[in-house]
């Protein structure tokens, strides 16, 4: 299958493009028609294994959901359903986990792999949601005293930094065992290769790799006036000279500290349309 890219926004849309050509692959209108116009921000999000995305500000009837996207057919006929006001922002765990399932007796045939999603919005209330059950796992209400602007989970998958139009961020940790226990990263890599990605495929602008690199650029273009100069005046540098020109004319720049992705499952145990 092809990676894909996909977007949410205000006209009640959710959008898939390949990027092998960057053509859009699919439009998808239906769950969103009815959506209030009154969000700031529709958040989706892929889930770790790449099968799904999560897409806020939709409909089901009267009541307000996220909806499932199941990738290659782009069915949306999975809900979440339980908050009272528009959800703005879902959020997939980066992690896959495994959990002993239901009439399991031992060993690893009683394994079975899940994921985890954060659902919240302009009800305050924040809801965990994985793919073994048909109620969330955690419903906290009031976790703010105004709309929840954004969520993301910290690599590891333990910790959900939780934003607020109040100027708060609450952070809830997960104890181990909690959610279950992660798949190594070794296996999340092999799902997702089904869709043509694979741990260094993608870097990120919040990546280290990418931040050394703008810093490599800007030295360059720092050392560049020196280097005109000398080609002009016809003078060979030595690699001690040019060492001295950059000391001399780069710019000294602060390297921010990277910032974890924000961020993106088989959901039979969910409300269905």
């Amino acid at each position: 299958m092809r990676a894909c890219l996909t977007k949410q926004s205000d006209d009640r849309t959710v959008k898939i493009w390949r990027t092998t050509d960057f053509a859009l692959e699919k439009t998808i209108a239906q769950p969103f028609h009815n959506s209030p116009s009154t969000t700031y921000f529709r958040r989706p999000s892929w889930s770790p294994d790449g099968s799904h995305i999560a897409a806020a500000n939709a409909m089901n009837g009267p009541v307000s959901t996220v909806v499932i996207i199941d990738r290659g057919t782009w069915n949306s006929d999975i809900s979440l359903i339980g908050h009272e006001s528009p959800v703005e922002v879902t959020s997939f765990n980066p992690r896959l986990f495994r959990v002993a399932s239901s009439g399991a007796t031992n060993g690893e045939t009683g394994q079975q792999w899940i994921s985890i999603i954060a659902c919240a919005g302009q009800d305050r209330v924040l809801s965990i949601w994985n793919t073994l059950n048909p109620r969330p796992l955690v419903i906290t209400q009031d976790i703010a005293e105004k709309s929840i602007s954004d969520l993301c989970w910290s690599p590891e998958g333990m910790s959900l930094f939780i934003s607020s139009y109040d100027g708060s961020i609450t952070v809830c940790i997960f104890e181990e065992g909690d959610l279950g226990k992660p798949l190594p990263l070794e296996e999340n890599v092999q799902f997702l290769a089904r869709y043509g990605h694979d741990r260094h495929g993608i870097l990120l602008p919040e990546s280290p790799a990418q931040l050394e690199l703008e810093k490599k650029s800007k030295e360059k273009e720092a050392d560049a006036p020196a280097r005109m100069m000398a080609a002009v005046m016809g003078i060979a540098q030595t690699p001690v000279q040019e060492s001295a020109a950059l000391s001399k004319t780069s710019v000294q720049t602060s390297t921010p500290k990277p910032v974890a992705p924000i961020a993106g499952n088989t959901y039979m145990f969910l409300t269905h349309t």
